[in-house]
């Protein structure tokens, strides 16, 4: 797959929050026919799986074409705007 088709995911180091939007991040991309390629410390965050890809960091630049990056601010932002959603606020 070329790299335009990748996208890198990499989450803040022990950001246990991020585990499941990283799920939903790998499926949405998925689901679009994208291949997301995960940062080693990142996919440790998630539930195994044997067909993720998983690289370390200083490879990942160089094998996708964009790089996500989550951190807490947007996971509680995003969060936040979910449950509001869900109370019907927004």
């Amino acid at each position: 797959m070329s790299p335009n088709k990748r996208v890198g995911v990499v989450a803040k180091s022990r950001l246990q929050v991020a585990a499941p939007h990283l799920v939903d991040v790998e499926e949405w991309l998925r689901d679009r026919d994208v291949e997301a390629t995960f940062e080693t410390a990142t996919a440790a965050l998630m539930p195994p799986s044997e067909t993720r890809r998983v690289v370390e960091k200083a490879s990942l630049v160089s094998e996708v074409g964009l790089v996500l990056v989550l951190g807490a601010t947007v996971l509680y932002v995003r969060d936040g705007l979910r449950q509001a959603s869900a109370q019907g606020s927004t």
